[in-house]
């Protein structure tokens, strides 16, 4: 960097805001101008400047700020320091030490942030990470990316969103060309020690060591971890340390909500949510998180509510009709959950989720032939989705398509994608399985038994067999205390019919 440049830009910033801070005329001020702009030592000269106590003042918070650089920059590289360095500028304190925190910072603010970054697209990316809409996020991030493609939690987060959509070798590649700029970037070394677990142990145990070691014991280090790791109770760990920092970092809250839910511990996850509506009430996110810990718990009147709020913040995110259509099936509101999902369809064409759950209500209210539609609909947008097939499978039977249901079925199940759980029940119904299989294969967990219960319930009502049908679904509302669709769906097909 530019000595001049860096100077005069130091000394437009100070001098901003040096007559009424610091105008008082101490021997002290003329040292502390030159440290804190040049990054002169003070030396033997700092008794003048800790006899004045407004200069003393100053030069603590300065030597704070350089502290908070520096950990920061040994954990995760430059562009980290964004936060810190905007709230420096904002607050006219200039961190300068002449060493490598202080170059790095100005360097960041002045360079490699231009002014018409789109703070909104990199808000937009993260929460959309968050809600798991990859392909959302990966449209966000690489808008931040065009306008500034040096940006290191950027080039993590689209990693991190490639990853999840099984893309390896392209998240790879950015973290590996990303440490080939900045090998010191720890969050980047654990990350792609995470990425490499599968396919190359050692050496991903070697990363993933070498940056535990050197990542510091602070709230973004801790934040940073819980974001790439695949275990759940570990990233809840990770985010919990971050929230014992920090409590009031508003994404760790958010992230440790969605870990609860992975966890099923609804009752703690609607806590979280609870204390991000008082953190970040005008996030989507929060009232989302809220409305689903509080569908998970039953309360769908209260969750209906929450999602309400989240489309008054934003009329035009389909998601969050989504997650109120689903709070309404569960409250047996077919109609109204029929015109969220088409809301959000006319709002996203392509919406997983919308297509997924319009099926549900059709079939809810008795219209099959809408029902296969929107089933088709889904599986052509999420062909990965083995419930998809199940489901359309399922309604094409109910209007007389049994072959149709078959070749459905077995188009998903010689699919390469799909988990071992999800062939189990393919297979199933596509008679290939015994129920006794299935059964031992769900083994105790929850929401296994309460999905097979449920398929061979279908099965059974399939060949006739009303009376084991209803023994099947009485089997799967009491697998798990879970409130969701299929269960729902389960009652209503106990009901007496003819």
């Amino acid at each position: 960097m530019n000595d001049a440049r860096l100077n005069r830009l130091l000394s437009e910033l100070v001098d901003s805001e040096a007559a009424n801070d610091l105008g008082h005329g101490c021997p002290g001020l003329p040292l502390l101008f030159a440290h804190e702009t040049e990054g002169r030592p003070l030396g033997e000269h700092e008794r003048h400047v800790q006899a004045c106590p407004r200069c003393a003042r100053r030069l603590e918070i300065i030597r704070a700020e350089v502290a908070t650089a520096q950990v920061l920059l040994r954990s995760s590289g430059a562009a980290t320091l964004l936060g810190t360095a905007s709230r420096i500028v904002r607050s006219r304190l200039v961190v300068a030490t002449g060493g490598l925190a202080a170059a790095a910072c100005l360097m960041l603010v002045f360079f490699l942030v231009p002014s018409d970054v789109r703070a909104d697209s990199w808000t937009d990316a993260q929460e959309a990470e968050g809600r798991w809409e990859f392909d959302e996020a990966l449209v966000a991030v690489n808008q931040v990316l065009d306008e500034q493609p040096g940006h290191l939690e950027a080039l993590l987060l689209k990693a991190r969103v490639l990853a999840k959509k099984k893309r390896i070798q392209e998240a790879t590649a950015i973290i590996e060309g990303l440490l080939r700029r900045e090998p010191t970037a720890w969050a980047a070394n654990l990350q792609l020690g995470t990425l490499l677990e599968p396919t190359d142990r050692g050496r991903a145990r070697m990363l993933q060591s070498t940056a535990l070691r050197h990542m510091p014991d602070t709230a973004q280090a801790w934040y940073l971890r819980g974001l790439v790791t695949n275990d759940w109770p570990e990233a809840h760990s990770c985010f919990s340390k971050t929230l014992d920092h920090e409590p009031d970092h508003a994404w760790a809250r958010l992230r440790r909500a969605w870990a609860n839910y992975e966890l099923r511990d609804f009752a703690t996850m609607r806590a979280d949510a609870e204390a991000l509506s008082v953190l970040r009430p005008e996030w989507v996110n929060t009232w989302d998180t809220l409305g689903v810990a509080l569908d998970r718990l039953g309360r769908g009147d209260a969750a209906v509510q929450a999602f309400t709020r989240a489309i008054n913040l934003d009329p035009e995110n389909e998601a969050s009709f989504c997650h109120r259509a689903t709070a309404l099936l569960t409250a047996g509101q077919y109609e109204a959950a029929a015109r969220d999902c088409e809301t959000a369809i006319e709002l996203d064409k392509n919406s997983k989720e919308a297509y997924w759950h319009a099926g549900q209500a059709y079939r809810f209210l008795g219209d099959v032939e809408k029902a296969v539609e929107s089933f088709e609909h889904h599986v052509q947008v999420k062909p990965e989705h083995a419930s998809g097939y199940l489901q359309l499978a399922i309604v094409l039977r109910e209007v007389g398509r049994a072959e149709d249901a078959k070749v459905v079925l077995q188009r998903c199940v010689n699919r390469d994608d799909i988990g071992a759980w999800q062939r189990m029940l393919l297979e199933f119904c596509l008679g290939h399985r015994k129920e006794d299989a299935v059964l031992a294969s769900a083994g105790d967990h929850q929401l296994r038994r309460c999905e097979a219960w449920y398929y061979i319930g279908e099965q059974r009502l399939a060949i006739g067999d009303r009376l084991g049908a209803s023994r099947a679904f009485e089997e799967a509302t009491t697998a798990t205390a879970l409130k969701s669709v299929a269960l729902s769906y389960a009652a209503w097909r106990l009901a007496p019919g003819p």
